[in-house]
């Protein structure tokens, strides 16, 4: 680094963008538990026609 003001720029960036990859993360984990759920109840209610004589 040049200076003091150099540093500490790069280091708030640095920052940001570790908290910005984090929240990515949280938010992709959070999407693929609703999606789970979501197909987990679509394959139940499936399940339940399969046994209605359809060939």
């Amino acid at each position: 680094m040049k200076n003091k003001s150099s540093f500490i720029a790069e280091t708030i960036r640095e920052w940001f963008e570790r908290e910005d990859k984090d929240n990515l993360i949280k938010e992709l984990s959070e999407g693929y538990k609703v999606r789970k759920k979501e197909e987990t109840e679509i394959s139940l209610e499936w399940d339940t026609t399969s046994e209605d004589g359809i060939n």
